[in-house]
């Protein structure tokens, strides 16, 4: 009997990071064809914290006003992709990488979506 009330626990919780991860993936489609961005990364942490990455977008050289602009636009899209969960906090990382034969660098800027305010 325990192992029927473990498989069926297992099997909610298989189905519902499904879910999540369908909707991720749609949420990072969206922004990708919204904005003409080709590497975009979606991460959800605990199921309420959300976390968008631009890799080497054109906004890296930006002002911070733009970049808060679009973290809030992205902020503001959000709920319509990822239903299932309980997102109390987002925020967009502006990531510039470069590689060489050396090393990999990378440093980010992170703005808050906006969101549960």
């Amino acid at each position: 009997m325990k192992f029927l009330y473990g498989f069926a626990a297992a099997s909610v919780l298989f189905l519902f990071s499904c879910a999540n991860l369908n909707e991720m993936s749609e949420l990072k489609t969206q922004i990708e064809h919204k904005y003409h961005f080709e590497h975009v990364l979606v991460d959800l942490n605990n199921n309420t914290n959300l976390k968008v990455s631009l890799v080497n977008t054109s906004y890296n050289d930006s002002s911070k006003e733009s970049k808060q602009q679009l973290a809030t636009a992205i902020g503001v899209m959000t709920p319509l992709y990822m239903k299932s969960g309980h997102i109390t906090k987002g925020e967009v990382l502006f990531v510039k990488g470069e590689s060489n034969l050396i090393a990999n660098v990378s440093l980010s800027e992170s703005f808050d979506m906006g969101i549960g305010k």
